[in-house]
């Protein structure tokens, strides 16, 4: 087998991961063949309010920061 890819998802729509496994070997002869290189992408949304505040009357609004991280990914 070449690829997995794994999905995760809790109850709430939100929370949401996928993990892929490559082969090592296919992956660093693609590379070579290609002259390209592996990254990786992590995508993320972090709320920055406490859960009492959700449903607040007075006007406080629920804020959420996404944030992005895209690095090379070493071949060991």
């Amino acid at each position: 087998m070449a690829t997995v890819l794994i999905h995760q998802r809790d109850n709430a729509a939100s929370n949401y991961q996928e993990l892929l496994y490559l082969r090592k070997d296919l992956v660093e002869s693609l590379l070579g063949m290609k002259g390209i290189e592996l990254v990786s992408k992590v995508y993320g949304e972090r709320r920055l309010a406490r859960i009492e505040h959700f449903d607040s009357s007075d006007g406080f609004a629920v804020k959420f920061k996404d944030f992005e991280f895209i690095a090379p990914v070493p071949i060991r």
